[in-house]
């Protein structure tokens, strides 16, 4: 049997960046997100649900 799972992940991090004010500092901070420097610390997972997949046989 084939099943589809769905699941949310929450990640709790930090970066630390060096601004003129705060405003600032959450737009480097999001940039940094998106180079992928953020020092991950703790994450939650949560099954969202559980979907059996239609049996398919042979069919192409």
């Amino acid at each position: 049997m084939i099943f589809t799972v769905s699941l949310k992940e929450v990640k709790y991090g930090t970066v630390t960046v060096e601004a003129r004010s705060a405003g600032e500092a959450k737009i480097m901070a999001e940039q940094e997100y998106s180079r992928g420097n953020v020092c991950w610390k703790d994450s939650e997972v949560e099954l969202r649900s559980v979907d059996r997949e239609a049996e398919r046989g042979d069919e192409r």
